[in-house]
């Protein structure tokens, strides 16, 4: 099986993709928000790096291989064998 995961290809694509978004994030700014350049530069920078971060972080990182994975066990509370004594009715009132 041929995987990208963890390779140079991999962080190229990240970063373009990253790089898309930034420039249509910068130029929507511009034309539909009425922002100033350097406004809409600053956000369109801030998109690139948070989203080249987070396709690497998320796409990027290797995987694990087959007999890498452990379960943790998870126990269920055990019930008590014998149930706790109902308390007694107050008594009523004349």
């Amino acid at each position: 099986m041929n995987t990208s995961s963890g390779s140079a290809e991999c962080a190229l694509i990240s970063w373009g993709i990253a790089a898309l978004v930034a420039v249509v994030a910068f130029a929507m700014l511009m034309l539909l928000g009425g922002w100033t350049f350097m406004q809409a530069a600053f956000v369109g920078a801030i998109v690139l790096v948070l989203g080249g971060i987070g396709m690497m972080w998320a796409f990027c990182r290797p995987l694990p291989g087959p007999n890498e994975v452990t379960l943790e066990k998870v126990t269920a509370p055990v019930a008590s064998a014998a149930p706790a004594p109902a308390p007694a009715p107050a008594p009523a009132q004349p």
